[in-house]
């Protein structure tokens, strides 16, 4: 690994916090959440935006201590649906329980478990972050290649569609398309999109100038 992931945390139980922070601090820039700067779910995700973090490990019951209002498939559930794909972990000494309310019953890991076997966790949380950052790259390589195009083809201009739709799952925020360029209707308006496309790529080359 080239650079240290920076990797958020959040738990109610400082004890785990420390225990987190001492078992990953020499593989990870770990950035602690503390409980007392959350007030609603989307702090969560304001806090991997501002930070911008790399992962996010979370706790599965949150609201024991009463500080907080929601659990943590509730934080699983915002992140899917502002950032789909990104890297996430929920670590807890209440797998079952998590995992009944879970739809992607693979991200639930036994807090247990992991203390016995940190250089597997350290693997895994690795290579999920080096997939999801390449699909990403690739996507914005190959945004750029078809856009600086002066002409696609038919096959072009969908696989174009399906990559914006991707980074529009990705991130909202960061893909500058507009969101109604993306949707199934779209297919009768790929015109528009290659041209909003290198638009945006003119926009961009130009910001770097």
């Amino acid at each position: 690994m080239s650079k240290k992931y920076r990797i958020g945390y959040l738990d109610e139980d400082e004890g785990y916090q420390a225990k987190f922070y001492q078992a990953f601090k020499n593989e990870f820039d770990i950035k602690i959440m503390t409980i007392e700067n959350i007030n609603n779910v989307y702090d969560v995700l304001r806090f991997i935006n501002d930070e911008e973090l790399d992962a996010l490990v979370v706790d599965y019951r949150l609201a024991d201590s009463g500080q907080l209002t929601f659990n943590g498939d509730s934080v699983v559930d915002l992140i899917n649906s502002q950032k789909k794909y990104f890297p996430l972990v929920m670590l807890t000494s209440y797998a079952q329980d998590a995992i009944a309310h879970m739809e992607d019953v693979y991200i639930v890991k036994d807090k247990e478990e992991i203390e016995s076997s940190a250089n597997l966790f350290l693997k895994q949380l690795e290579t999920a972050i080096d997939r999801y950052q390449t699909k990403i790259i690739t996507a914005e390589n190959k945004i750029k290649e078809l856009s600086e195009k002066k002409v696609l083809s038919i096959q072009e201009e969908e696989e174009l569609l399906r990559l914006h739709i991707f980074m529009n799952e990705v991130d909202p925020e960061a893909n500058q398309l507009p969101a109604s360029l993306l949707t199934s209707s779209a297919i009768n308006n790929i015109s528009d999109l290659v041209k909003e496309s290198k638009e945006l790529l003119s926009i961009l080359k130009k910001n770097k100038e």
